[in-house]
């Protein structure tokens, strides 16, 4: 060897360290056995705690950073660039090591390896940083993480702000891999590049304080992708006994499609971060989309901050070969979801998300318990529009709350007359929650809109359907059956509490309670099915020969109740001028008219009148023409019935009366 070489490195090397041998070929090692390349310059067998590297450069030993030497020979390391550079040496004296930190010691990133005989199994034999560290000679640092949970500290993530995608991704994917636990810490991490978990079984990623520390945030440039996926989306695979919580999901990029947090064949799951939170940013477009899912529970449903639709549920597709298989079992628990803050303040004025919750075809059971769902455009739709198959069951538990809506609270567009087989031929919508405000915001919104739900039944159990711009209920599905309770409140609702679009529909209730306004509108009296409950409130009206000129009153007031199929009325008529109308006197402006078949005999009496002339006898009420919302007025004499008529009245007439008639099932105007 050059003298002038051997002198360098006596000089350099550290004298705790300087132990030569005499004699000049013993003791020496190649390039190879110190772990330098071939050609670097052979290095002496150095007597130290840990054998490290040359470097060739400057000919010196590289610094070694022993943490504490060995402990029960388990070499101690200080952190990630030591572990990555133990030569062979080191390797041939230890088989055991513990890393104290990732960057530093005592930062979180620490982990125990055990040296294995081959090389590492992922990157192509490069490892991941964490669970996998490449070895000298192909071989491989393993971790073994306590009860098999681990920091993401560990593969280097940082929480401090700065991009940990590479690290946090190689922490996801030793958890799906090895059914593991990855924690994140505290703090702020961010993530250009989206974060996927392939299909794998009871693996967990948790944070650290039940979501109110740890954060993952969106800084990527793309607007239009899903930033968490969870299991391989497209594939037939899936993903069961998966564990996603206490942390908060958020973007700092403004999307304009995609999901935050995307869902693909999770089973028998638990899922439940916050997304972006009431005081996020508002800039996801999609939530949580629960895509093909089967009994996925989310206990803490803390979900804001989405432009579409802050919750998305639909099961499989007929198209794919898997169908009807993943029917979109959904359970949602207490929580809120809603637009963030900064939705509701942008730039001066509302942005608001579209939908809170839209259940979107093949969904076999979808339900909330203490919820509220407030603030948004539609609180909830039910639809078809991603499968083009029915859904099966909705249900809004006691505690859900309904609130605040844009337009429509409630909206039911279920066109779909395919049922998922297996699952029976049903459909089913239940509103056991609080309904309240639709339309607060724009002024017009019903509580609940039935634009379609073919052949489905809608059940109304709640406690209040109130405060409403438009109408309580509004039903324009002749084929959809409405059942509402007698534990439902309306009141203060703009239009008619319980309204539909047309005559024969098929709403049924049971006596529920009306505080104010109008009941309900004559094409819900005409339903086909029995209605309960009363007294509702009506303004009766007089008139002659079908006119009212300079008609007024002192007092005009009637109710009905309903029995099942039958109407019973009372009215009360005070005249204060009885004006010049002539002709035949009739009672209208009743809620509804008499069904069709005349032999019914609907009808009644005046029980009291005062202020009339030229009566011969008591006054007998008819409804003669089916479906007609009138009653003819009619006096008995020598000769039988004949017409009262304006002749019979006076400015101070009064009549109060009683009906009672078997409703139409089709209205006439």
């Amino acid at each position: 060897m050059n003298k002038f070489i051997l002198t360098l490195i006596v000089a350099f090397l550290p004298r705790s360290v300087m132990a030569f041998p005499t004699n000049s070929t013993s003791g020496w090692k190649s390039a190879e056995d110190t772990g330098n390349s071939v050609g670097q310059i052979k290095s002496p067998t150095i007597t130290a705690p840990l054998v490290l590297k040359v470097n060739p450069r400057n000919i010196q030993l590289l610094t070694p950073k022993i943490y504490a030497g060995t402990i029960n020979g388990v070499l101690q390391v200080a952190d990630q660039a030591t572990m990555a550079n133990l030569s062979i040496s080191s390797i041939s004296r230890y088989t055991s090591a513990h890393r104290y930190g990732y960057y530093t010691a005592g930062d979180g990133g620490q982990a125990s390896y055990t040296l294995s005989a081959t090389p590492c199994t992922l990157n192509n034999g490069a490892g991941d940083n964490g669970s996998q560290i490449p070895a000298p000679v192909n071989r491989c640092w393993i971790a073994s993480f306590p009860n098999n949970e681990a920091s993401a500290k560990a593969w280097g993530a940082k929480f401090n702000s700065t991009d940990d995608s590479v690290p946090l991704q190689a922490a996801i994917n030793w958890a799906v891999a090895n059914s593991g636990s990855m924690v994140l810490p505290c703090g702020y991490s961010y993530f250009s590049t989206p974060l996927k978990a392939g299909n794998g079984t009871n693996w967990t990623m948790r944070g650290t304080d039940n979501a109110t520390c740890s954060t993952l945030v969106y800084s990527g440039t793309s607007t239009t992708v899903d930033l968490l996926t969870i299991g391989t989306v497209g594939t037939s695979g899936d993903s069961y006994g998966v564990t996603i919580t206490g942390f908060r999901l958020d973007t700092n990029t403004q999307m304009t499609s995609g999901d935050g947090l995307h869902l693909w064949h999770l089973k028998q799951s638990r899922v439940d971060p916050t997304l972006s939170g009431q005081s996020g940013n508002g800039k996801f477009w999609n939530g949580v989309h629960y895509d093909e899912v089967d009994i996925v529970r989310t206990p803490n449903a803390y979900i804001y901050g989405a432009a579409n639709d802050n919750v998305l549920v639909n099961g499989s597709k007929q198209s794919e070969t898997w169908y009807p298989n993943y029917v979109g079992e959904v359970r949602l628990g207490q929580g809120k979801i809603a637009p963030s803050d900064p939705q509701l303040n942008r730039g001066g004025k509302g942005q608001y998300s579209q939908t809170g919750i839209h259940v979107a075809g093949s969904v076999g059971g979808f339900s909330t318990d203490a919820v509220d769902i407030i603030a948004n455009h539609h609180n909830i739709v039910v639809d078809n529009s991603q499968t083009g198959v029915q859904n099966q069951t909705v249900l809004l538990g006691p505690g859900t709350f309904t609130d605040s809506s844009i337009n429509d609270n409630i909206v039911l567009n279920d066109t779909g007359s395919t049922a998922v087989p297996g699952f029976g031929g049903t459909k089913r919508f239940f509103d056991y929650g609080w309904n309240a405000c639709g339309g607060c915001a724009s002024g017009s919104g019903n509580g609940i809109t039935i634009q379609n739900f073919t052949n489905g039944a809608v059940v109304l159990a709640g406690y209040a359907i109130q405060g409403h711009q438009g109408h309580g209920v509004y039903d324009m599905d002749p084929s959809t059956v409405v059942m509402i309770s007698s534990s439902e409140v309306f009141g203060n609702n703009a239009k008619e509490n319980i309204a539909s679009s047309s005559s024969g529909m098929k709403i049924a209730s049971q006596n529920p309670i009306i505080l104010n306004g109008t009941a309900y509108d004559a094409n819900t009296l005409s339903s086909k099915l029995p209605l309960y409950g009363g007294p509702f409130y009506f303004t009766p009206e007089l008139r002659f020969g079908g006119q009212e000129t300079g008609l007024t009153y002192s007092v005009q007031s009637g109710q009905y109740t309903l029995d099942g199929m039958t109407v019973n009325i009372d009215f009360n008529i005070v005249l204060s001028a009885v004006g010049s109308a002539t002709g035949s006197a009739t009672i209208t402006n009743l809620p509804i008219g008499q069904n069709s078949s005349t032999a019914q005999g609907g009808g009644g009496t005046v029980n009291y009148a005062t202020g009339l002339k030229g009566l011969n006898g008591s006054i007998a009420l008819s409804i003669d023409n089916g479906g007609s919302r009138l009653a003819g007025l009619y006096q008995w004499g020598a000769t039988g019935l004949s017409a009262v008529t304006d002749a019979n009245f006076t400015d101070s007439s009064v009549i109060r009366g009683r009906l009672s008639f078997s409703r139409t099932h089709k209205q006439s105007p």
